[in-house]
C-alpha cells in the first residue's frame, strides 16, 4: 500500500512539473485572492477559467494576456529608462501609436485598450534596444493584439513576452525621451537568413545589415 502511495505521489509531482502552463509566467498575474466560481477564478472583474490559470508554489497565476490584449512596459508606472536603468519621471507613453499592420489605428489612449504589465525580463534571451530614430530598419509597430511587428526582421512578429516598450533617455544612443522597444532576441535572430543578422556575445549585440555591410552595437 505504501509503495502504491509513493508511486502515485511521484507520478502526480512529475506530471505537475511537466505539465505545460497556459502562458509564460512573465505574462501572468497573481490571482490567489480571487473569488472562486465553479472551476473559474474572478479577479478585478476578469474571469479566469481552468485553461487560463496555473499554480506554482501555492500561488495561483492567471493568464491575463490570454483574455485581454497586453503590452509590457519596461519600467514601472511613473518611470522611464534613463541610461539603462529605470528611474522616476512622469511619463505615460502618451505618444505610443497602435497599428493594424503598418496602418495607424484610432486606438488612444493605448492604456485603455491594453492591460499593462511592468517588466523587462527576457530570460534566458539576450536583449537589444531598437533605435528607430537612427535606423529605419528598427521601425516597429505595436499591434492591436499586443504583438510587435518588425517588417525588416526575420522574426517579423514578437509576442508580448518577447519585448517591452518604454520612453528612453540614453545619451550614448542619442535618445532623448524617445519611445522605443527592448527586444528579447530569439535563437533564429542570430542565425536565420534575412534582412538582418544579429551576433551577440554576453550582453553585447551587433546588428549587421547585409545590404550595405553597416553594423551597430547595442548594450542594454
Amino acid at each position: 500500500m505504501l509503495v502504491l502511495y509513493v508511486t502515485f505521489l511521484f507520478v502526480y509531482v512529475y506530471n505537475a512539473r511537466c505539465e505545460k502552463v497556459p502562458c509564460p509566467k512573465v505574462l501572468a498575474v497573481n490571482i490567489t485572492d480571487g473569488t472562486r466560481s465553479d472551476n473559474s477564478i474572478i479577479k478585478d472583474g476578469v474571469i479566469f477559467d481552468q485553461q487560463n490559470y496555473f499554480v506554482t508554489n501555492n500561488t495561483i497565476f492567471g493568464c491575463i494576456c490570454n483574455i485581454i490584449p497586453c503590452i509590457r512596459k519596461c519600467c514601472r508606472s511613473q518611470e522611464i529608462m534613463i541610461n539603462r536603468r529605470c528611474a522616476p519621471r512622469n511619463s505615460t507613453l502618451s505618444s505610443l501609436a497602435i497599428y493594424n499592420g503598418t496602418l495607424a489605428t484610432n486606438i488612444t489612449p493605448y492604456y485603455e485598450h491594453f492591460y499593462l504589465i511592468y517588466s523587462k525580463k527576457c530570460k534566458p534571451r539576450r536583449k537589444m534596444l531598437l533605435r528607430p530614430h537612427l535606423d529605419t530598419s528598427n521601425k516597429f509597430y505595436v499591434q492591436e493584439n499586443g504583438t510587435l511587428f518588425l517588417p525588416r526582421y526575420a522574426g517579423k512578429y514578437y509576442k508580448p513576452d518577447e519585448y517591452c516598450v518604454e520612453v528612453f533617455d540614453v545619451q550614448q544612443y542619442e535618445m532623448k525621451d524617445v519611445v522605443s522597444v527592448i527586444l528579447c532576441l530569439r535563437e533564429d535572430d542570430f542565425v536565420k537568413p534575412g534582412h538582418h543578422r544579429l551576433l551577440c556575445t554576453g550582453m553585447f549585440c551587433m546588428q549587421k545589415r547585409i545590404a550595405n555591410k553597416t553594423t551597430h552595437w547595442f548594450k542594454i
